[in-house]
């Protein structure tokens, strides 16, 4: 996965640049919604997939690898991930919003910046009704702060929705 902590390392630094008086990176806050992320949010449901800030999520080089890892796994699902700061960087399709640290499966495996991995109970998925279990990662960069060099930070978090029937296929 070294692509994607390389992108991700790059919309980090990206959203560091837009808003300068954010910490570096998470401690042990769950990031709160800013400005950009809530007119975002306001105006997601009216982009098109072709409009700039949607289209980014959706065509830059993780995203694409995400669209590939679905048709070699060959089964419905939806993979996001999430800079370190809550914001939808990459999707293999549309969501239902653009900030994602809101979200209980964001919450959940952000865990106060110490990170877990999330596993759901079976849910529907209310962008197409399908029954799903959420999986969500935190991913760690292993390179030293100057704030913390021993203690690796969550730089982004991936959430996987698998669906129920592709995961009880092989039992039927």
């Amino acid at each position: 996965l070294p692509h994607v902590v390389e992108f991700v390392r790059a919309q980090n630094k990206a959203h560091l640049a837009r808003n300068p008086a954010a910490p570096a990176l998470p401690a042990d806050t769950a990031p709160a919604r800013g400005p950009r992320a809530a007119q975002l949010d306001q105006r997601w449901s009216q982009l098109k997939d072709t409009d700039a800030p949607l289209s980014a999520i959706l065509t830059n080089p993780v995203a694409n690898w995400l669209r590939l890892m679905t048709q070699v796994n060959g089964h419905l699902r939806q993979i996001v991930v999430t800079n370190a700061y809550g914001e939808l960087i990459a999707a293999d399709s549309r969501t239902g919003n653009y900030f994602q640290a809101g979200e209980s499966w964001w919450q959940a495996a952000f865990n106060n910046g110490k990170g877990q991995i999330y596993l759901s109970s079976v849910v529907t998925n209310p962008a197409d009704s399908q029954k799903v279990i959420i999986l969500a990662l935190p991913i760690y960069d292993d390179a030293p702060t100057t704030t913390s060099p021993a203690d690796p930070r969550i730089i982004c978090i991936i959430e996987d929705r698998l669906t129920l029937s592709w995961i009880l296929a092989p039992l039927q």
